[in-house]
C-alpha cells in the first residue's frame, strides 16, 4: 500500500500506475496530486486499485486543538531555550 497525504510531486503518476498494474504496490491511497484539482480525465479516477480523497487528510475532529497545543508547546520550549518538537534541519536529511 502506498499512501500520499503530503505533496503530489512525490509520486510519478505513470510509474505508480505501471506498478499498480503489476501488483506492486497493491493499492494507492492518494490525497495530493501534481495537478489539483485532479483532472476529470486522469487515469486515477478509473483505476481499480486507486482511492482518491479530496486533499483534506489534515482536517477532522481535534485537528485545530492539536495544532494549537503543538504551537504553544514549541513556544514554551523556544522561550526556555529548549529544543523544539519536530524541528527540521539540513542535517535531518
Amino acid at each position: 500500500i502506498i499512501v500520499n497525504i503530503a505533496r503530489g510531486e512525490l509520486i510519478v503518476d505513470e510509474a505508480l500506475i505501471a506498478g499498480l498494474d503489476k501488483g506492486t504496490p497493491g493499492i494507492a491511497i492518494l490525497d495530493a496530486f501534481r495537478q489539483e484539482p485532479l483532472p476529470k480525465t486522469h487515469p486515477y479516477w478509473k483505476h481499480p486499485k486507486v482511492r482518491v480523497s479530496s486533499h483534506t487528510s489534515s482536517s477532522g475532529t481535534g485537528t485545530l486543538p492539536r495544532a494549537d497545543n503543538f504551537f504553544l508547546e514549541n513556544l514554551r520550549r523556544y522561550q526556555a531555550g529548549q529544543k523544539l518538537l519536530s524541528e527540521v534541519t539540513a542535517e535531518s536529511f
